[in-house]
């Protein structure tokens, strides 16, 4: 293993704990009987943008390991209607499932996935 792999590695093992940790934190935050709206949106902020980094790092971990002929998708090509859909509903479970939010919790969702994004990606 060289030592760019090492690093590779590292990264991501980092990315991953930075991850994981940010995600306990929603679940702690959803286990809670009331919470303020904008302590949800900023921790889901946080996760999104720790889960960016997380994909963005094992994407240069696994291009450690594929051939350089290898085509890649330009990053950041779209939004990931998937990530904003499951942080939506997540903000919406949150929030205590209150009526007539599905607008506005879409919306900020795709706020959060688009700032949470890496400038790089």
């Amino acid at each position: 293993m060289t030592a760019r792999n090492v690093n590779a590695w590292k990264e991501y093992r980092a990315a991953f704990d930075d991850f994981a940790k940010k995600a306990q934190q929603v679940q702690i935050l959803a286990a809670l009987p009331s919470v303020d709206q904008q302590a949800i949106d900023r921790a889901l902020f946080e996760m999104e943008t720790a889960h960016a980094v997380y994909n963005q790092r094992r994407d240069a971990l696994a291009a450690e390991y594929l051939p350089s002929t290898t085509a890649t998708t330009p990053a950041g090509v779209n939004i990931d209607d998937n990530s904003v859909k499951n942080l939506a509903a997540l903000r919406w479970e949150i929030s205590g499932r209150p009526d007539g939010t599905a607008e506005d919790d879409w919306y900020r969702a795709e706020e959060i996935v688009n700032l949470a994004r890496p400038a790089s990606a």
